[in-house]
């Protein structure tokens, strides 16, 4: 598993790489952590991020304020991969 981020690695240790929006999510999360193939999603994300991390009084309050975002983003990647493959 050379080079893959620590939520690759769960996907791939639990079977969820074939889902669509997880996918979409892992691609985010490594371009994020450790660079590679631009998603385009990506400068978009940081931004949301660190209006809530200036916004939200501590870890529980941001952890509940970005749920509904990665929700979205799951839910915008698996369409995304339906809609490519239709």
């Amino acid at each position: 598993m050379d080079g893959l981020v620590t939520f690759e690695v769960l996907l791939a240790a639990f079977g969820l790489g074939e889902d669509g929006g997880l996918a979409g999510l892992a691609r985010l999360v490594h371009y994020l952590d450790v660079g590679g193939a631009v998603v385009p999603e990506a400068a978009g994300f940081e931004a949301v991020l660190a209006g809530l991390r200036e916004t939200a009084a501590d870890d529980d309050a941001l952890l509940a304020a970005t749920a509904p975002v990665l929700d979205a983003l799951y839910r915008h990647f698996a369409t995304q991969i339906k809609q490519e493959s239709s």
